[in-house]
């Protein structure tokens, strides 16, 4: 155990936090953050919110956790720590490094973060990296005549929105009507429908479980906690109400031998925590399954599937009890109106509003205002087909992903798919679809004898439409104006970019793609937290990554030389 801090260090630490607008405090030992925050409760009453950040080298046992409970609202959501988990109040962040310098890891962090300032203050057992008023996300020019306060590339605004409203009727609505429910803000949603979940989030079974890419280390960093928070969401949403699911475990098997080294190696990695996911011979996913298989792979012992449409469904009935969401059923919403005193929604002859802030959370019906044309994602259709349980495949125990993926039984059905459509013309059943979904799982697994158990004659399946994007990640954030953007496309080289204007107020929750039940929950925190102007559950590269004006700020910069590339 550390030796206490000294008054001197104690008052340093203070000082500097008093001196950031947005204080965040890093430590690399427990009992210095809880003699910090012990003074900061008894002497500093007028501080505003600090995120508190603990690094550690070891992974923290359940009885250290249950020190940290003098900060307010903290939970603790795992045995053990990951490399970066949340907190429901985000209030602390815990931060595995991995490594016995921490010094050298902060000045690490402070390199990677390079669209923000950082200050680094060092003293003794005690690191402080504390970012506010000079966390302005920008570009490094060497012009001379660059402005000495650049404006903004990702713009977030503090607006501390009171009156809000959401268009959509799918999970992106559903958990951020939670989200604003569980903070006591009342707000209105709208939805199209005659009820909720009619669209992409209406299927009977999803797959639950995150995005790995061997490739892509950052990509798979963010799935990874973004699917870690929702399996802790999942499971208390099933304390307050019901829907069907089962956290049974994922089998993500590779479709052939080279397919199964690329998810083997991805296990031996260092960034994949054993508890979220290990790998297993074919020999063990036989084992775990019930069913014959042809190849291992990974196995996530906290994945498994749930019920979109009862997910959805039930949890907006949860933000209606509380009484801070109205409803609206039946509403579509054809245009939205900006004036001096707030947000104007259009619904044929009516009008709703004003309102402060309007959350655009229509999926693949994001594209359809005047303000939201311009988003760069894809439509796309997918058919999730059902199959009756029966003979060798009603034994499945787990949830099989390789081409396709496949359920255990619900209701006597399997759930299987799904297919990959840009053709969104027609929306009816398709046999090809159905056929192709039944190929996928034949590629996947071979000619195990379980595949016989498939009957696809009864047409049961369902399509939906979703919005994918390029770089995997969803559209979340303040929305910029089309004729501005373009003026990225229109820079000089070696030029300094002044920023873009945005539909104030104007939000963007879409691009989910087909990891919406795995993203959502923690998505629509961030949403949250920006909306009410309160520190996000992320890094700001995170932030950055999810920010629906992306694609053409990176477009600009590759248009100029001379600034820092942006990732």
């Amino acid at each position: 155990m550390s030796a206490p801090l000294s008054q001197h260090q104690l008052v340093s630490a203070i000082e500097a936090l008093k001196n950031q607008l947005n204080p965040c405090l890093v430590v690399d030992d427990i009992n210095a953050l809880a003699q910090i925050y012990s003074a900061v409760v008894n002497q500093h009453h007028s501080l505003p919110k600090i995120q508190w950040v603990l690094l550690i080298e070891q992974p923290l046992q359940q009885s250290t956790l249950a020190n940290l409970a003098f900060l307010e609202g903290y939970q603790a959501l795992a045995q053990g720590v990951q490399r970066l988990s949340y907190n429901l109040n985000n209030c602390l962040h815990i931060i595995d490094i991995h490594t016995a310098n921490s010094a050298l890891t902060l000045a690490q962090l402070a390199q990677n973060e390079r669209d923000c300032y950082w200050q680094l203050l060092q003293a003794n057992h005690l690191q402080l990296l504390a970012n506010g008023d000079k966390s302005t996300p920008h570009f490094a020019a060497s012009s001379p005549k660059a402005p000495a306060v650049p404006k903004v590339l990702y713009p977030r605004p503090n607006p501390k929105a009171k009156n809000i409203a959401i268009i959509g009727g799918g999970i992106a609505a559903a958990t951020l009507s939670y989200s604003l429910s569980q903070r006591q803000i009342k707000h209105k949603l709208f939805c199209k429908d005659e009820q909720p979940a009619m669209g992409a989030s209406g299927n009977h079974q999803g797959a639950i479980y995150p995005l790995v890419n061997p490739t892509n280390f950052e990509l798979s960093k963010w799935f990874s906690g973004a699917f870690h928070y929702a399996y802790h969401f999942y499971q208390q949403l099933a304390k307050q109400t019901q829907f069907d699911h089962n956290f049974c475990g994922v089998l993500q098997l590779g479709k052939d031998a080279n397919d199964e080294q690329k998810l083997l190696n991805l296990a031996n990695s260092q960034w994949l925590p054993e508890h979220l996911g290990r790998a297993v011979s074919q020999q063990q996913a036989q084992q775990l399954a019930e069913v014959s298989v042809d190849y291992g792979g990974l196995y996530f012992p906290h994945g498994g599937w749930l019920s979109p449409r009862q997910v959805v469904t039930q949890t907006l009935a949860l933000s209606q009890q509380s009484g801070h969401c109205q409803l609206y059923l039946n509403t579509n919403i054809e245009q939205l109106q900006s004036t001096p005193s707030g947000w104007i929604l259009h619904q044929g002859g009516n009008q709703h509003g004003p309102f402060d802030a309007v959350v655009i959370a229509t999926g693949h019906q994001l594209v359809n205002f005047e303000q939201t044309r311009h988003c760069t994602a894809t439509q796309v259709k997918g058919q999730v087909s059902q199959t009756p349980s029966r003979g060798e495949l009603s034994q499945l125990k787990k949830v099989l992903c390789s081409q396709g993926y496949l359920t255990p039984q619900n209701n006597d059905k399997h759930c299987f798919g799904a297919t990959y459509d840009k053709d969104i013309t027609s929306l009816e059943y398709s046999y090809s679809a159905q056929q192709a979904n039944l190929d996928k799982m034949q590629q996947s697994f071979g000619e195990q004898s379980w595949l016989k158990d498939f009957d696809i004659s009864g047409k049961h399946a369902r399509i939906g439409v979703r919005m994918v994007v390029r770089d995997h990640m969803p559209l979340v954030g303040l929305i910029g104006k089309h004729e501005s953007l373009q003026q990225l496309e229109q820079l000089k080289a070696n030029t300094w970019f002044e920023g873009y204007d945005v539909h104030q107020g104007l939000y963007s929750f879409a691009g989910l793609g087909s990891r919406g039940l795995s993203t959502a929950p923690l998505l629509a925190e961030l949403l949250t937290s920006e909306l009410l102007g309160e520190q996000a559950p992320a890094s700001q590269a995170q932030l950055n990554a999810l920010h629906p004006n992306r694609n053409w700020v990176r477009k600009g910069a590759k248009l100029r030389r001379g600034m820092n590339k942006f990732r």
